[in-house]
């Protein structure tokens, strides 16, 4: 986990800042950086780090041992003290009454500073240390002197470093994680960028121990931002972008070091349409009692001549309180943490996520400390990432739901992805998934929304036929003295007189609430369940009383109902009109009605023609969410390329910790089928980016 501090003895966090008095060459460089952040990221940015340096320590606690360094053949080492330069092979670093250097067999006298390099200029050399076999990086910069241990420093590639750390960090993890170290790695690489002061005085400016972040030298794990043209924009930043281990619950801002600027807000670490918390499980809640005199001999240095009358924790402010006789001592909560630490072990208070209780105890008055969670508790929780990674969401919305309003910089061309944009293009005879924008995608929980519709529909198809043809409402955009119907629907001026197929195609809420008035609450949810029992798919389904509710409900307004992505597939499948290996889905269809059917697809085909999906685009929200589109479709007109594209537009409320707008769409073309998911978007817009899928133009 993240520590920001510089080191055990000085812990004080970590400044954002550029570096200062900057060259030509380097001008050039931030600039062409700004400009194109992407580029410069592959053109390999590098980051000194600090390796070793906990286990000299042990070593040298421990009074004996060694490390064993093997080069690649041609290597060499450049002494700069001599200027020399000699081929080497192995280098060992032993330790019995002082650090002893090995060259080849050969003893080199202290003290030394040299680099060893590869012959080709990009190679890597192994290390044996005790059990463990690790690859770091060519050049290796090695210090030693006398009385000091040994100073380890390799220079990495940003992103390489940013990857192999988020693996350090996780440990190895299965796929359905991918996202949570992804953003991790994101949080890393900003990191390299901002953070110039954490090793002050030394050429390095990482180290590998967690109060930067843990590295162990070369995973050999695939690039975590491959493909990736959207990171953090660290010039932006509010304040330092800062990494814990579990939140128990919630996060919480810089105040908890004593920082004047709170940097990003404190956040709750829930999915809010369900409040589940996302960083629980058995290792998070934890209890410790501290007896009044033991804080007084800690905190002495803190101005306590005698115990506290009284502690208070205000987790909110946040800060510490101790009364003394004379008034109050006000101390950071972190700056407590830490000075109880160093006496009673690390983990003694596990976090800054505690309430606090002074009470009378056997012996006098103690406290007790009732907490939840590991580390500092600011900026992203590592567990709690995990949990979001594991629900199918992508690794910028990880980033959104821990940094709210983190900036992100991309390609400046308008073209490429949009970092708000899921997907999933699956095979619709079979329902495999063909590609998908993260992995997970296919089990995430999201409201349908006017997604709905479609499952109105076909509850009408099969068990209301009167209503397919024979039923007409007129929509005036609101509800008007109506009580039983939404406030509003979508189109401010109404869509006037309206059978089921234009609705459909219009995505008119106020024609699908009010068939409310017409269907039975208890015969829908037979239907229903009886629909998903066949299918097998999961849902969420709550109970309603109101008949307001239920007309919401019809319309698709209700965000608490909620169905997976691999089950909003299955409807795609049975829709569709392609022959399907899915046995349920082929009887389903035989028993509705195929005139029906057949003209729900047509219905849905006329979404892009004269509905909620047809051109030109309508800017909306981020520029990066319509721009693509609008310069991919700009002179598109609505004929051959859209032959055989059909699908439903959906806008719903959903998110993480905070409800935002998202777009979606669910629609295919022959056997190819599309469902997205566009975050701070509308389901115009996520036609858009389903359309370009369906046409192969994504990667434009």
């Amino acid at each position: 986990m993240n520590q920001p501090y510089r080191d055990g003895r000085r812990r004080v966090p970590s400044k954002l800042r550029r570096r200062n008095n900057p060259g030509i060459i380097t001008t050039a460089i931030v600039l062409l950086w700004l400009i194109f952040p992407v580029g410069l990221y592959a053109a390999g940015e590098r980051v000194p780090v600090q390796v070793l340096s906990r286990h000299y320590r042990l070593i040298r606690e421990r009074g004996n041992g060694g490390v064993l360094f093997t080069f690649p053949a041609k290597s060499t080492l450049h002494n700069d003290g001599s200027g020399s330069s000699i081929p080497v092979r192995q280098l060992l670093l032993e330790y019995h009454e002082g650090w002893h250097v090995t060259m080849d067999g050969v003893t080199v006298s202290l003290p030394v500073r040299f680099r060893v390099r590869a012959a080709n200029g990009n190679d890597v050399c192994t290390l044996q240390l005790e059990d463990q076999k690790r690859t770091y990086p060519l050049p290796i910069d090695l210090t030693v002197k006398k009385g000091n241990d040994p100073v380890t420093v390799i220079t990495e590639n940003a992103r390489r470093y940013a990857t192999d750390s988020a693996y350090a960090e996780y440990g190895k993890r299965g796929a359905k994680y991918r996202e949570a170290l992804a953003a991790l790695a994101h949080v890393i690489l900003a990191r390299t960028r901002c953070i110039t002061d954490n090793h002050p005085g030394h050429e390095y400016r990482f180290c590998d121990l967690t109060h930067c972040q843990v590295y162990r030298g070369r995973t050999g794990m695939p690039d975590l931002l491959i493909g990736d043209r959207w990171f953090i924009d660290h010039g932006a930043l509010p304040g330092p972008l800062l990494f814990h281990s579990r939140c128990g619950g919630h996060t919480m801002d810089m105040g908890v070091f004593g920082a004047e600027k709170p940097g990003f807000a404190g956040v709750k670490d829930i999915l809010y349409r369900t409040g589940r918390v996302l960083c629980v499980n058995g290792e998070t809640d934890w209890e410790r009692v501290l007896d009044a005199g033991q804080v007084e001999n800690i905190l002495r240095d803190a101005g306590l001549s005698r115990p506290a009358v009284n502690v208070k924790y205000d987790a909110g402010v946040p800060a510490v309180m101790l009364q003394k006789d004379d008034g109050w001592l006000r101390m950071a909560p972190e700056t407590f943490r830490l000075k109880i630490n160093r006496v009673k072990g690390w983990n003694f208070i596990r976090s800054n996520n505690y309430r606090l209780q002074m009470m009378e105890g056997a012996d006098g008055p103690v406290l007790r400390f009732s907490g939840k969670g590991l580390g500092h508790n600011v900026g992203l929780c590592q567990h709690g990432a995990l949990a979001l990674a594991e629900a199918g969401y992508s690794r910028y919305e990880i980033l959104e739901h821990y940094y709210r309003g983190v900036p992100l910089a991309g390609p400046g061309d308008g073209r490429g992805l949009s970092p708000y944009l899921a997907f999933m293009e699956f095979d619709m005879r079979t329902g495999k998934v063909r590609h998908e924008s993260h992995p997970g995608l296919s089990g995430r929980w999201v409201p349908p929304g006017s997604l709905w519709k479609i499952m109105v529909t076909v509850y009408l198809l099969s068990e209301r036929q009167d209503l397919v043809q024979g039923y007409l409402f007129t929509c005036r955009g609101n509800r008007h003295d109506e009580d039983d119907l939404p406030d509003r629907c979508w189109l401010p001026e109404g869509h006037g007189e309206m059978t089921l197929f234009p609705a459909v195609s219009n995505s008119c809420n106020m024609f699908f609430a009010s068939l409310a008035r017409k269907i039975s609450y208890d015969d829908f949810n037979r239907f229903y369940a009886s629909f998903c029992r066949r299918l097998g798919l999961l849902h969420y389904f709550p109970v309603i009383k109101k008949k307001r509710d239920w007309a919401r409900r019809c319309a698709g307004l209700d965000f608490q109902v909620s169905l997976r992505v691999e089950d909003l597939v299955k409807v795609a499948m049975l829709v569709s009109g392609e022959s399907s290996e899915n046995e349920e889905v082929n009887r389903l269809r035989r028993e509705m009605n195929p005139e029906g059917l057949a003209m729900l697809r047509r219905a849905l085909a006329q979404t892009f023609t004269m509905g909620t999906a047809a051109l030109p685009v309508h800017p909306a929200g981020p520029r990066c969410n319509w721009e693509p589109p609008v310069l991919l479709t700009g002179k598109m007109e609505q004929r051959p390329v859209d032959a055989g594209l059909w699908g439903k537009t959906s806008t719903v409320i959903d998110g993480t910790n905070l409800p935002l707008g998202y777009g979606m769409f669910l629609g295919g073309r022959d056997d190819r089928g599309v469902l997205v998911i566009l975050r701070k978007g509308n389901g115009h817009l996520a036609a858009q980016w389903g359309r370009l899928i369906l046409d192969g133009r994504l990667g434009e």
